[in-house]
């Protein structure tokens, strides 16, 4: 069972490595994988009844949690909020602007996902910056200050996030001890890339459209978000609960704007918008974690890494290369199981 069981793993996430090639969309093939991995447990002698009902739980915490998030920020950028960023950046200088927009986006990224924080500044770049190169010296800033400021937050990244919800990482913490070097890392790599702009470029006079009530969203959006890891740390409501309550807020508020002719919030097309391919893939890839880990896969792996890898240090710096060459979702779901912080 074994054996086959690692076979599957590793010919789905093959499949999913290879999606660009293959043309066939990740979240199908994850989950296949997560799906034939079950049965081959539910076929094993240490079945358990209830075991896919309580893993499924486990699940449902992280895809509940993702889904309020990407609805509301797909709310936000709907109602245009996200263009009121570009009444900070008017500046003749273009270093000005190359500061503002790196600081802008380590903070962002650290409340809506860096994902989500890199499309937003990247799209808001493109409009005000025509020389070819400085667009992608700017681009190229953008992701790094989106990864670093996601590193920080519990709700910046999604790995993060996995992390914080099972358990393993807590706000305060997080924030005291991974603050500072993701700062540093961010104004290394920002001033390092600023020394190859082309600091004569004129820039664009360009202010993006703002839809009524695109303000109020952006505020309120922020802030529901914000109280997601207040609540959690001051009363211990799990995330994804506070999460959902903040789409209600924030649909609630929606019902009350389409009550004035000039506006119009849908909801519902906002949950259309959202990338639920993306969810479906987070689905099959925890599922077949969860599988490897009842089948006693991930157990055996701990013990060999365990005794073969005994400088932690070693471990860490192998697996940040390990997440540069394989998804890094997989892997973080992976090491929850195989570790645990007793």
């Amino acid at each position: 069972m074994i054996n086959l069981s690692l076979i599957i793993f590793t010919l789905g996430y093959l499949l999913i490595t290879l999606e660009g090639v293959i043309k066939m969309n990740k979240a199908a093939t994850a989950l296949m994988t997560g799906i034939l991995l079950w049965i081959i447990y539910i076929h094993s002698a240490h079945y358990q009844t209830n075991a896919i009902i309580e893993e499924l739980g486990k699940t449902s915490q992280i895809l509940f949690f993702l889904l309020g998030a990407m609805t509301i920020v797909e709310v936000i950028d709907s109602q245009k909020g996200f263009d009121s960023i570009t009444k900070f950046l008017v500046f003749n200088s273009i270093t000005k602007l190359w500061w503002a927009i790196g600081i802008i986006t380590f903070f962002l990224s650290a409340l809506i996902d860096n994902l989500t924080a890199t499309i937003v500044m990247v799209t808001i770049c493109s409009k005000i910056i025509q020389d070819k190169k400085n667009l992608l010296l700017f681009s190229s800033m953008t992701v790094i200050a989106s990864n670093a400021g996601g590193v920080w937050s519990p709700i910046g990244d999604v790995t993060t996030t996995m992390l914080w919800i099972g358990g393993q990482i807590s706000t305060l913490p997080l924030v005291l001890n991974l603050f500072v070097p993701a700062l540093i890392c961010y104004l290394t790599s920002q001033f390092i890339l600023g020394l190859g702009l082309n600091r004569k470029e004129v820039l664009q006079k360009f202010k993006m459209p703002e839809k009524n009530g695109g303000k109020s969203m952006l505020i309120l959006g922020t802030f529901v978000i914000l109280m997601v890891p207040i609540a959690k740390t001051a009363f211990h409501i799990p995330p994804f609960l506070s999460m959902l309550m903040g789409l209600a807020i924030i649909w609630i508020y929606a019902e009350l704007l389409n009550r004035k002719k000039e506006n119009n919030v849908d909801i519902a097309n906002a949950l259309q918008k959202i990338d639920t391919p993306t969810i479906l893939f987070f689905l099959g890839i925890l599922l077949s974690v969860s599988a490897l880990e009842k089948l006693e896969v991930l157990h055996s792996a701990a013990s060999y890494i365990s005794a073969h890898i005994k400088n932690m240090y070693v471990l860490h710096t192998l697996l940040g290369l390990l997440s540069s060459i394989i998804d890094n979702v997989p892997l973080v779901a992976a090491m929850q199981s195989m570790f645990t912080l007793e």
